[in-house]
């Protein structure tokens, strides 16, 4: 489940983005145990694995693995958001959720997405996180100069390749009827359909990359393993493509 928006507060000389993401723990806990290392390595960094873990001495704020990685996936989420609407594309292991050892929680950004949204205007970033009830929730802010942020991009989708779209698509949408938990028949969405519209969340759309790196034995490279990619099942069959003949 996750519910997104973001806000700005009106003209000035800085604009607050805010975002909220919301995880089920069980479902974290279904990738687990569906796709182990896989699914642990996609998503979330060393620093995150080793404060979720048992280790001794770990400083872990969470009474489990289940909700902290839940929690940590909902901050990550939460700050795509807030980094898409300034214009900043990242992934998942982009972002990392630092735990203090006083128990607050921090967001750093690596590698080039840290650069981009330096030139983006976005001056500060900051996150909340709680779970409670099978549920875990974060809100992130980002503080972003007026002068330099600019609206998130669209995510255009490559022309989609002729021949062999139809066996390609009943794969992805068998696909999608076991890992996207979708509140819509995956039968009447259409191909251009926005599947988040029909309940694909950010957690579930790794459900869909995982699997579909299994059934058709490729692997997606760190600027496909977007959310854009799965917005709908031709933007899919054409990642799917991409990924398969480069």
């Amino acid at each position: 489940m996750t519910d997104r928006f973001a806000t700005d507060p009106g003209p000035g000389d800085s604009t607050c983005r805010v975002a909220v993401d919301l995880v089920r723990v069980g479902d974290v806990e279904r990738s687990i145990f569906r796709f182990g290392d896989r699914y642990l390595r996609r998503v979330y960094t060393d620093h995150e694995l080793w404060t979720c873990s048992s280790v001794p001495g770990a400083a872990t704020p969470d009474a489990g693995t289940g909700p902290g990685l839940a929690t940590r996936f909902a901050a990550k989420a939460a700050t795509l958001d807030v980094l898409e609407a300034s214009g900043v594309r990242g992934d998942l292991r982009s972002i990392e959720v630092l735990h203090h050892p006083e128990g607050a929680c921090g967001i750093s950004l690596n590698g080039g997405v840290a650069a981009e949204a330096a030139d983006a205007g976005i001056r500060r970033i900051g996150v909340s996180v709680s779970h409670g009830g099978g549920t875990a929730s974060a809100v992130v802010t980002a503080i972003c100069s007026q002068a330099t942020a600019s609206p998130g991009r669209a995510h255009p989708s490559r022309p989609t390749p002729g021949g062999g779209a139809r066996g390609l698509d009943d794969r992805i949408r068998s696909l999608l009827d076991d890992h996207a938990r979708l509140r819509d028949d995956v039968v009447m969405i259409g191909e251009d359909d926005d599947l988040y519209r029909s309940g694909l969340t950010s957690h579930a759309s790794v459900d869909v990359l995982l699997a579909l790196e299994e059934e058709f034995g490729v692997t997606f490279p760190v600027p496909m393993a977007e959310r854009g990619t799965f917005r709908s099942i031709a933007a899919i069959r054409d990642a799917v493509r991409a990924a398969a003949y480069g």
